[in-house]
């Protein structure tokens, strides 16, 4: 399964995605990145990093402070090729990544170690200065709170508006209804879809549940 995921701090510095809808989700992201220049630089020859069978492109940076951190990362399902091997991989705050690779190259297994829905068979994982090796899975919602991903299949909550899936989790960290109205109504904006907040979700099209999707995971 694929999906696009945003690893961020307070404000929002980090951003990955597999290649699964990535013209819709690159287009998504330069429309973001339209409005947060401020103090970024565009590197003119993007850097690729291996890890295994994928390229990991580095397109955008502006401040050094490590946000991922993977140090000699394997992870093996069995016997055989592992998914993802001896992988060293450092993502800074401010950049953009995009990861690509054919089918099987381990590019949604790298976003479920990140997101420790898998565990890695050997090495260290830091996330948002987290070390994901040792955390409980008491605090793994703590530690999930502080990122936004867009799934394949979106992963929506069909009983709730387009407005109420995007605020979902600012009301879970207690954010002011002031505060939510503010920043979702800035998300709806970006997204474009001004008018769609009451719109349930079974009555949006593909792409607009896409859109609320990105925009869950960037509020």
């Amino acid at each position: 399964m694929g999906s696009e995921m945003c690893i961020r701090d307070s404000q929002k510095t980090v951003a990955f995605s597999n290649d699964v809808h990535y013209n819709n989700v690159t287009k998504m992201l330069k429309i973001l990145l339209a409005q947060r220049t401020e103090g970024m630089r565009i590197l003119r020859t993007p850097i690729p990093v291996c890890v295994r069978s994928f390229t990991v492109v580095k397109q955008m940076k502006y401040e050094e402070e490590i946000m991922i951190d993977l140090v000699d990362v394997t992870k093996s399902y069995g016997p055989g090729l592992p998914a993802v091997s001896h992988a060293n991989l450092h993502v800074d705050k401010g950049e953009f990544v995009f990861v690509v690779g054919s089918s099987g190259s381990g590019k949604s297994t790298l976003i479920k170690l990140l997101l420790k829905e898998l565990d890695a068979t050997s090495g260290k994982i830091y996330v948002n200065k987290k070390y994901l090796n040792k955390i409980t899975r008491k605090r793994l919602p703590s530690l999930r709170r502080d990122i936004g991903v867009v799934f394949q299949d979106f992963r929506l909550l069909p009983d709730r508006n387009v407005y109420d899936n995007i605020a979902f989790g600012l009301k879970i960290k207690k954010f002011s209804d002031k505060e939510i109205q503010k920043r979702v109504g800035a998300m709806l904006e970006l997204v474009n879809l001004k008018g769609f907040e009451k719109r349930s979700i079974d009555r949006l099209y593909g792409g607009h549940q896409q859109r609320v999707a990105i925009a869950r995971a960037l509020v």
